[in-house]
């Protein structure tokens, strides 16, 4: 972490992987249990986070 190196990270809702710069993740959400919204674009999410449709707790992934 103290590099700020990446990981690549599988899981049910990203088969194939996902990527996450380790040293922007804080350490107490390194693992974390919670609905994940998924969206296809950083614009679907912008607008459910303005549209209050985010709820605390909520993982939000952006696939594209």
């Amino acid at each position: 972490r103290k590099t700020g190196g990446i990981a690549v990270l599988t899981g049910n809702i990203a088969p194939h992987c996902s990527v996450v710069k380790e040293s922007a993740v804080a350490e107490e959400m390194l693992v974390h249990e919670g609905p994940a919204r998924v969206f296809n674009s950083e614009d679907e999410a912008i607008k459910a986070i303005c549209g209050k449709k985010i709820s605390k707790g909520d993982v939000v992934v952006i696939r594209y």
